[in-house]
């Protein structure tokens, strides 16, 4: 029981060590989010994005595998598509396209590919660039020389690679996020305004209430609290009237 009650009292003071320092860090929140916002908005380097979706279609009958089997072993392929995309052969060959200042690396780092639903044979690559006409014109090139590779591996095996929709044209920016960027800002203000008030209340040695010296086994022989002016005056008024009688 006493135990509960120690927790109520410990869940009370930091509710009101929360509601006394409330301004301070609604304040240093807001400020965190401004700046935060401001560096999103001037400092990073925006980013576009373009999407393809792509079909890899096997040159198989339906004498030799049945319809069920062929469509398996389409989905079953999809992780080895990926890991080809994603390789040297091809992105080498896209880098001496492309030229410029462009790393296998970098086009790695940009590059997502996605198979979102396990069933579908379908796939989709992404691309994030600094421009949106860059980020539509290396994404088709990345398309057309990862057909040319597959074709080289694969040879008849492959039938082709059905671009579904080509890579697309975005004139909105994908990164940065200034909604995210804000909020991150306003959480490390707010943290930092709480981290602050809490140091200065620890460092603070001041014995605020009788509670803490009875915890301490010590004995309280009184209290002095601070008069208001009102307060000062009557007492003035009480002292004059008693030396005149």
């Amino acid at each position: 029981m006493e135990e509960i009650k120690n927790e109520q009292i410990d869940l009370m003071n930091v509710v009101r060590f929360l509601r006394t320092h409330l301004f301070k860090i609604i304040i240093l929140g807001l400020i965190g989010a401004i700046i935060m916002f401001g560096y999103a908005m001037f400092m990073v380097a925006p980013k576009y994005s373009s999407t393809t979706q792509l079909l890899v279609t096997r040159n198989e009958t339906i004498e030799q595998q049945s319809y069920q089997n062929e469509t398996r072993t389409n989905l079953e392929m999809i992780p080895t598509y990926k890991e080809i995309l994603v390789s040297e052969p091809v992105l080498d060959e896209v880098v001496k396209e492309v030229g410029g200042q462009v790393t296998v690396g970098h086009l790695k780092s940009n590059l997502t590919f996605n198979h979102s639903d396990e069933k579908s044979q379908t796939f989709t690559l992404s691309l994030k660039w600094n421009s949106p006409d860059e980020a539509q014109r290396i994404l088709t090139i990345i398309t057309e020389k990862f057909t040319q590779v597959l074709q080289t591996i694969y040879g008849d095996n492959v039938s082709k690679v059905v671009v579904l929709s080509k890579a697309s044209y975005s004139a909105g920016k994908t990164e940065p996020n200034l909604k995210k960027y804000a909020l991150i800002g306003a959480v490390i203000g707010g943290v930092s305004a709480i981290v602050q008030a809490l140091y200065m209340m620890l460092a603070d040695n001041t014995v605020t209430n009788a509670e803490f010296l009875e915890s301490m086994n010590l004995v309280v022989l009184g209290e002095l609290y601070t008069m208001s002016p009102k307060e000062q005056q009557n007492s003035r008024l009480q002292e004059q009237s008693s030396r005149r009688r």
